[in-house]
């Protein structure tokens, strides 16, 4: 615990000095907030603009959009479905209703999200584990994002297309370049330890960066 905290100590410190490559672009969809249960079978999810999702059953999910309860999107072994309230199957109308009662464990709901650019429905949570302190989720474009569950608030995030990590922390967002890190030109100690985590734990599970 001792040593934990001055880790802590040294982190915080560091984040005032803490500088971002430029020119860089991440994760442009990421998860907001989570509440997982059922043993990992069910996590209900609140993207960055604003849409709602259902995990469950390791394959399944349904999208929400708050500005438009009216139109649902079923995603099934990556197959979309499009449906409103008065063809929801019976099933889905569970999740739905098990969602709802659940939805006040997610952050409140903020409107400002919804005001940027339109989510794009092809773009889910796809899968999620649990390794050490930390939660992996993969998205249906292969972007990834980590979250530590000892250290609330610090995230790293992963974007497929351009390469790019971005690293977050109680006070800043960072972006850094796959090259920089492979060649150890980065140097924040926080971001290190946690990136060196994280592709250790993808090396384990045969996933890679």
């Amino acid at each position: 615990k001792k040593e934990l905290e001055e880790e802590k100590i040294k982190e915080e410190n560091e984040i005032n000095d803490e500088k971002e490559e430029e020119n860089l672009i991440g994760v442009n969809t990421w998860i907001e907030d989570y509440f997982d249960f059922d043993n990992y079978n069910h996590c209900i999810y609140l993207l960055n603009k604003g849409y709602y999702g259902i995990f469950f059953d390791k394959n399944k999910n349904i999208l929400l959009n708050p500005n438009n309860p009216d139109i649902i999107y079923y995603i099934e072994n990556n197959v979309k479905k499009k449906y409103n309230s008065t063809n929801l199957p019976t099933n889905l109308k569970e999740e739905i209703d098990c969602f709802n009662c659940l939805k006040d464990k997610l952050k409140p709901y903020n409107k400002i999200l919804i005001n940027q650019k339109e989510h794009n429905p092809d773009i889910y949570l796809k899968k999620f584990v649990e390794e050490g302190k930390a939660k992996f989720f993969w998205f249906s474009n292969n972007d990834m994002q980590v979250f530590f569950e000892e250290y609330k608030g610090y995230e790293i995030l992963y974007c497929k297309e351009t390469k790019v990590i971005t690293y977050v922390n109680l006070k800043n967002k960072l972006n850094y370049s796959i090259e920089s890190i492979k060649k150890k030109r980065i140097k924040n100690y926080g971001f290190n330890k946690r990136f060196k985590f994280v592709n250790d734990t993808l090396y384990n599970m045969r996933e890679k960066i």
